[in-house]
C-alpha cells in the first residue's frame, strides 16, 4: 500500500508541519523551532506504507 505525496503534504501542514527542503528522494518536514525535522521518503510521487505510519505517528 501506498500514499501519494500530495495525501502526505496534505496530511502534516494541517498538522502545523511545513516543507523546508528537498533532499532527493526525501523531503524535509518542520515544525517550529524545538522539533526535530522530519524525513519522508517518497518514490515516484508516492509515499510507502512504512513511512506513512511513521508521519502518522509523529505528526501529531
Amino acid at each position: 500500500m501506498t500514499v501519494s505525496f500530495e495525501v502526505a503534504l496534505r496530511y502534516l501542514e494541517e498538522r502545523g508541519w511545513r516543507l523546508q527542503r528537498i533532499w532527493k528522494p526525501y523531503r524535509v518536514f518542520v515544525r517550529g523551532k524545538e522539533e526535530l525535522p522530519l524525513l519522508v521518503e517518497v518514490q515516484r510521487g508516492q509515499v510507502d506504507r512504512k513511512a506513512w505510519e511513521i508521519i502518522k505517528k509523529h505528526a501529531e
